[in-house]
């Protein structure tokens, strides 16, 4: 009888933030099915989680100790897509493009029926969920992505120097580089909007935090009173942001998987000159 072994990804599916919602559903499902999660396009973030740095495949459950030169991860990647797309022997090693098609649950009758069709199955695409599984096996997902040692002495550091050991803070998330043209420029928030919003967040009595890609409107928030930069790097601002009371931010899947593992409400900020309301903050799920 054919059985789901191991799935592949090899697609690039966004940044960091949209690569590890992928993958946290995934494994989920693996969790529950019992099947191997190689992804070999999370190489590029490996080094910020310690279940993967040294795992040059991605792979959960690891079980091979195989390193890889940096050049040969690229080639490898096209050649599984290539030998899942033409491979003649379909039960060995397939091809699933899901791309443009809307979300597949890993849990509902479609994905059970070609569990039961493939042993090896290459995904292409960012829409596989398994919001019940994720739930159902949170714990076990949260604690498999702990920050590598050297991001946990980052944060720790950052912690002891900024005078948060201990203490409840806010953190402001200022995302826009890329949503300049996502969604044509509907996040896009300008700097007025950051210092209203880090003045609400002021005003509920905690350190406000303030992380982001944008350092000239990061130093501006930073220069007011019970504000403080995070760290400045994408890994410890990802984990910073996971242990605040609170994280504020326009919709981005970074601060939605940093406050879904840290457990922590976000406030999601849809509009420019959004009134920002802590009471609106939930805990959320991991879409």
């Amino acid at each position: 009888m054919i059985r789901l072994q191991r799935v592949v990804v090899v697609d690039f599916t966004g940044r960091l933030g949209n690569r590890l919602i992928l993958l946290s559903h995934l494994i989920a499902a693996g969790m529950e099915y019992g099947f191997e999660v190689w992804n070999l396009a999370f190489k590029s973030y490996a080094d910020g989680f310690e279940a993967f740095q040294k795992n040059d495949f991605c792979m959960w459950p690891e079980s091979l100790g195989v390193v890889l030169p940096a050049w040969m991860h690229r080639p490898l990647r096209r050649m599984i897509k290539v030998m899942a797309v033409h491979c003649p022997a379909r039960s060995v090693l397939d091809f699933y493009d899901r791309s443009g098609l809307g979300t597949i649950f890993l849990d509902s009758d479609e994905f059970v029926a070609l569990r039961k069709q493939h042993r090896n199955l290459v995904l292409w695409g960012y829409d596989f969920r398994c919001p019940n599984l994720v739930e159902k096996h949170g714990k076990l997902l949260r604690s498999l992505f702990r920050p590598s040692a050297g991001v946990r002495q980052k944060v720790d550091s950052w912690k002891a120097r900024s005078g948060l050991i201990g203490k409840e803070w806010s953190t402001l998330h200022v995302r826009r580089g890329d949503y300049r043209e996502f969604e044509e420029g509907r996040y896009y928030y300008q700097a007025d909007d950051y210092l209203a919003w880090v003045d609400s967040l002021r005003e509920m009595g905690r350190p406000v935090v303030v992380c982001g890609d944008d350092e000239e409107i990061c130093l501006k928030l930073a220069s007011k009173a019970g504000v403080l930069l995070g760290p400045g790097e994408p890994f410890s601002d990802l984990f910073a942001m996971s242990e605040s009371t609170l994280i504020a931010g326009p919709p981005s899947t970074f601060s939605g998987w940093a406050a879904w593992r840290g457990g922590k409400k976000l406030l999601v900020l849809s509009r420019s000159q959004q009134k920002l309301n802590e009471a609106e903050a939930r805990f959320p799920d991991l879409v």
